[in-house]
């Protein structure tokens, strides 16, 4: 489903505009777990990172940006970039240093400039908006489901404002229940 072109005028030679489904993570409450215990939260964050790590390469996906406890991603389809986040969240509730995390993730699947491994623009803007009104263990997708075969996991669409947004958009949402103990 990828698919290329070079922007014309482009400040870079190797700017591309591209198709892709992006991910994109954030740990919920995660100042508040830092300042609470930070010798727990050094090697949760290091499980963290490896198990969505792990799962988006599994999934034929590419880690693209690492900031704080957030981690992006891009892949050649919506239904990796759904594998690898549902994967991910299986891993992190049932990972002992990572159980008590409730990470949110988000899904779009867009158009970006790709130059030198990381990707640029509105779809990716509107993908932060996105992660901000979902909550630690769910994920969101913005994005046509018809024809995906993972479109049984997620409710009916919902129509969700996005701030600074005009507008509303399409969301279908998992969430994932919280590791019993």
């Amino acid at each position: 489903m990828s698919t290329a072109s070079t922007i014309a005028g482009a400040d870079h030679p190797a700017d591309e505009l591209v198709r892709k489904a992006f991910l994109l993570t954030d740990i919920e409450a995660s100042t508040q777990l830092w300042l609470a215990d930070p010798l727990m939260m050094e090697p949760a964050l290091r499980a963290h990172d490896r198990a969505i790590e792990s799962q988006v390469g599994r999934s034929g996906g590419t880690v693209f940006f690492r900031g704080g406890d957030s981690i992006g991603a891009a892949f050649d389809s919506l239904d990796c970039a759904i594998t690898a986040a549902v994967a991910s969240q299986h891993q992190l509730r049932t990972t002992r240093e990572t159980a008590h995390l409730r990470v949110r993730m988000g899904i779009l699947e867009g158009s970006a400039v790709s130059r030198s491994g990381t990707y640029f623009g509105v779809c990716l803007h509107i993908l932060e908006r996105l992660l901000e009104t979902v909550d630690g263990g769910c994920l969101a997708v913005l994005a046509d489901l018809d024809g995906t075969p993972r479109t049984s996991i997620f409710e009916r669409p919902e129509r969700l404002r996005l701030r600074g947004l005009p507008g509303d958009y399409p969301v279908r949402l998992v969430c994932f229940p919280r590791r019993l103990s």
